[in-house]
């Protein structure tokens, strides 16, 4: 199910690609108009070459975005499958490097692919006498296709083959980053080829189906170590860990310490350019549920709602804040939560937020209402403050929300209630 959401949430970054692709391809291609016939296949490739890269970072970072979602996808799915949550962490630095190098890759290839394509139609348009405006107009079409294909004709787009197979590549390397993790303590391993089982399964992956359970490092007949075989595959590996391999699992499974796996999820969430929330065991340390949000939030709504949260920690990241700090929202998620703590590192630093309360919690909209007066009280102290030369706007905005934490706190603490702000780490 999450790689379905997966595959159309890359599908739709995709597709708007390909139509950008198509705006710059078009407007290059204009200025043909005045000596199409004469030279536009000789000129073809200075034209598509100098156009397309102006696209290519834009493609490059979509790209990684998803390989790098799909790689800890298929690395924490393999995990709960296998059961090995507690003993190993993605090493997420490695990640984002893996999926930097192929995405690279990958773009250039689907722009050669790309590019073949409409130097064909444009071959195709000279040898038949067509004009430049029809040619001009086919192409434009054909992005429009890479795009959403043809609904009436139900044909999927390239823009789905392309998702699809991208995130089938990101899976199959976190699910083999994770063996390989694996294997390298001694503990042996085997694969097995799962097709879709219908008519439309190709003779190389059913062979290779065929061949049952075999060692890791063994490839399949088709040559293969993994899937996909093919752009469009639809296949997938199950993997487990071999018979006779029960007492090294167990000496894996010790329970890690908490303050491993808090330093092992900051390490992982701290460079993300994308919020990120961990919940993590409060007493065994062992990771619960990571969900992926976009570049300013993550929501944990599902998460609230079936109490995985509930008297454990909630560790998230704030890609794009400038200061570490705990927002507004992060302290409520707290009591709506139940959480035990919760935990925030912002990206390019060390340190580590961390809120609590002991004891018992205020309402919701009593914290909200105690919140805007402490914002208003603040505020009205920053304004005094720089009037009177004694802080620096740079200094009021860099103490904002401890100042803020600290005073709610301190009110607070006179209701009887007990609020814990703490900043760690370098």
């Amino acid at each position: 199910m999450q790689k379905k959401r997966d595959d159309k949430r890359m599908e739709k970054e995709v597709g708007k690609w390909f139509k950008y692709q198509g705006r710059v391809i078009t407007k290059a291609f204009n200025k043909m108009r005045r000596h199409f016939v004469e030279s536009a296949e000789s000129d073809f490739n200075a034209m598509f070459d100098s156009a397309i890269k102006v696209t290519v970072l834009n493609g490059e970072e979509i790209f990684e975005a998803g390989l790098v979602n799909a790689v800890s996808q298929g690395y924490t799915a393999l995990q709960d499958e296998i059961g090995m949550q507690a003993a190993f962490e993605l090493k997420q630095p490695e990640a984002v490097k893996w999926a930097r190098t192929q995405a690279a890759v990958d773009v250039s290839a689907v722009n050669d692919t790309t590019k073949e394509s409409i130097r064909g139609m444009v071959t195709r348009g000279l040898e038949q006498g067509s004009s430049y405006d029809t040619v001009a107009r086919q192409i434009s079409k054909r992005f429009e296709e890479f795009a959403v294909g043809k609904p009436q004709a139900h044909i999927q787009s390239r823009a789905h083959l392309v998702a699809i197979n991208e995130n089938a590549v990101g899976y199959a390397h976190g699910e083999t980053t994770l063996i390989d993790e694996i294997e390298a303590t001694g503990i042996r391993t085997e694969k097995k080829w799962q097709t879709v089982g219908d008519n439309n399964v190709s003779d190389g992956c059913q062979q290779n189906a065929d061949a049952d359970w075999i060692p890791y490092d063994q490839a399949f007949p088709s040559g293969d170590q993994t899937y996909p075989r093919f752009p469009g595959c639809r296949c997938s590996n199950l993997r487990r860990v071999a018979r006779g391999q029960d007492d090294k699992v167990a000496s894996l499974q010790d329970v890690t310490s908490v303050q491993d796996t808090l330093t092992s999820v900051g390490d992982e969430i701290r460079p993300l350019s994308h919020e990120r929330g961990v919940v993590v065991d409060s007493k065994s340390g062992m990771i619960l549920r990571r969900v992926n949000g976009g570049k300013s939030s993550v929501s944990m709504g599902k998460e609230i709602e079936e109490g995985i949260i509930r008297n454990n920690i909630m560790m998230h990241n704030h890609p794009s804040g400038t200061t570490v700090a705990m927002s507004q929202s992060d302290v409520l998620m707290i009591t709506r939560s139940g959480s035990a703590d919760s935990l925030v590192i912002t990206k390019g630093t060390d340190k580590i937020v961390s809120a609590s309360w002991t004891g018992k919690l205020p309402t919701v909209s009593d914290q909200k209402l105690m919140m805007k007066r402490v914002g208003t009280t603040i505020r009205a102290n920053s304004r005094k403050a720089m009037r009177n030369g004694t802080m620096t706007p740079a200094e009021s905005s860099a103490t904002h929300w401890d100042r803020f934490w600290s005073m709610f706190g301190s009110r607070y603490e006179r209701k009887g209630f007990k609020f814990n702000y703490t900043v760690s780490g370098g």
